[in-house]
Formats: structure tokens, C-alpha cells, sequence
């Protein structure tokens, strides 16, 4: 009703890619984990590897790692569970999310 997460600790949302969709890295301080609700695809790691999944998989982003999800599915959507401890990290003053764009450069949001 208020619009608040459900939760005063932790957020949860979904995400929806279209086909082909590729996102810019990211890095955050708090962790996400991820149930692939529909499609299939892959998120590459800062470290050059790349950890593939498809729909029922659980997946975590941990804490300070670059990353970003392509929908790796030409014909179909992706939908992502996100469980996040976010609004905990920003209660205490601590969450930081930056997005590295094309370019090299670095925003913070």
C-alpha cells in the first residue's frame, strides 16, 4: 500500500528482460539472490568468467562484485526473483550502487 518493501530489512522485486537484453555492470555493497522465474541466460562476473542459468536455478550476486545479466534467449522475456538486503545496508548508511558504463567510466547511484 505504502509503496515500502514488505520487509524492513530486505527487498523483493522482478525483473523483466526483453530478448537479446544486455545490462550495463554493476556493482552494489549489498547481495541479491536470483530465482530465474522464466527464460534462460547468464551473468558475467567482473573476473571474466560468466555463470550461465535457466528458469528454476538460484543464483547469488555477492557483495562488491561487478556483474550484469543478459537474457540470453532471442524469442523470449527473462523474469528474475530478486531477494536483496539493500534497505538494510541503507538504513545503516552503508549501500553504494555504481554503474560502470561503455566507456569505462564509473557512476554512482
Amino acid at each position: 500500500v505504502t509503496g515500502g518493501t514488505v520487509v524492513p530489512t530486505l527487498s523483493f522485486g522482478v525483473q523483466m528482460h526483453e530478448p537479446g537484453f544486455q545490462a550495463d555492470f554493476q556493482r552494489k555493497t549489498s547481495s541479491t539472490v536470483y530465482c530465474v522465474i522464466q527464460g534462460k541466460g547468464r551473468t558475467d562476473m567482473d573476473n571474466g568468467k560468466a555463470l550461465e542459468w535457466q528458469e528454476n536455478d538460484v543464483f547469488v550476486v555477492p557483495s562488491g562484485t561487478w556483474y550484469r545479466h543478459v537474457n540470453t534467449d532471442p524469442d523470449n522475456d527473462l523474469m528474475l526473483y530478486a531477494v536483496s538486503d539493500e534497505p538494510t545496508l541503507r538504513k545503516l548508511g552503508f549501500a553504494v550502487n555504481q554503474r560502470r558504463l561503455a566507456d569505462g567510466s564509473v557512476v554512482v547511484r
